[in-house]
C-alpha cells in the first residue's frame, strides 16, 4: 500500500478525482468516446480495447486512437460536447463498491472533500445530488488535458493551504505527475484507468486496491 516511506504531513483537505475514483464511468466513457470519434473520424474503439489502453501513456493512448498529440491543446470544444453527451449517461454510472461509505467516514471524521476533475461541474453535481452524497466542501473543474496541476495550485492559494496540507486520490498516470509538479502527495487507486504497473512508474506516494486503505492513509498521516 506504502510506496513512499517517512510520511510527514497531516492532511486536512483530502482531494478526489471523479471518473474512476469515485464514480464507476467506464462504459458510459467508452460509449460517448465512441459517438465524438465517429464525429471527428476518430478510431471507435470496444470496451476490451479501451481496457488494453490501461498500459499506455497518454501519447501511447493517442497513437492507438489515431489523435494527433497536438490536437489536446485544442480540445475545449470537444471537452464542452464530450461532457454534454455524458451528461445523457449519468443514470448509468454507480459509485465504485466501498467508496459511499469511505466518503462519508471521512467527512464525519472531520476532514475537508473536494473534488478536481476534468469533468464539469454541473455533471457532478447531478451526479452527488442523484446518488445523496452532497457532501463535499468544493468542486473544480480543472481545464484542459493536463490542467491538473494549475487547479491544485489555485487551490490551495483559494483555500489558504500548504501543498502538505491536502493529498488527491486519482487513477490515472497524470494525476501523478500533476500532484509531482504541484507538489503534494497522492494516493493512487487500482481500479481506474490506468494500470497498477502505469502507476507504479509514476512513483505516487501510495498505490491502493482496497478504498478502505484511504482512510486508514489519512488517519496516520501525521506519523513517521
Amino acid at each position: 500500500m506504502l510506496l513512499k516511506r517517512g510520511v510527514r504531513h497531516l492532511y486536512k483537505h483530502i482531494l478526489f478525482d471523479f471518473d474512476g475514483t469515485i464514480a464507476d464511468s467506464e462504459e458510459s466513457i467508452v460509449e460517448v468516446y465512441n459517438i465524438i470519434a465517429d464525429r471527428f473520424s476518430f478510431k471507435k474503439i470496444t470496451h476490451k480495447e479501451y481496457r488494453l489502453l490501461n498500459n499506455s501513456t497518454v501519447k501511447e493512448k493517442l497513437k492507438i486512437l489515431g489523435i494527433p498529440f497536438y490536437r489536446l491543446f485544442f480540445m475545449g470544444g470537444l471537452d464542452y460536447e464530450f461532457f454534454t453527451i455524458y451528461k445523457e449517461y449519468l443514470n448509468k454510472i454507480s459509485i465504485f463498491d466501498g467508496m459511499k461509505e469511505i466518503l462519508l467516514k471521512l467527512k464525519h471524521s472531520g476532514f475537508k472533500l473536494s473534488i478536481i476533475t476534468s469533468n464539469s461541474i454541473d455533471n457532478i453535481l447531478l451526479f452527488l445530488k442523484s446518488n445523496n452524497l452532497q457532501i463535499f466542501d468544493d468542486i473544480h473543474s480543472a481545464k484542459g488535458f493536463f490542467g491538473k496541476n494549475r487547479a491544485f495550485v489555485k487551490y490551495l492559494k483559494k483555500h489558504g493551504l500548504r501543498n502538505k496540507d491536502v493529498i488527491y486520490i486519482g487513477d490515472e498516470l497524470r494525476d501523478i505527475i500533476a500532484c509531482k509538479k504541484a507538489n503534494i502527495d497522492m494516493i493512487a487507486v487500482k481500479w481506474g484507468l490506468d494500470s497498477e504497473e502505469l502507476l507504479k512508474s509514476g512513483q505516487p506516494e501510495y498505490l491502493v486496491g482496497d478504498c478502505r486503505d484511504i482512510f486508514d492513509i489519512v488517519q496516520k498521516s501525521g506519523m513517521t
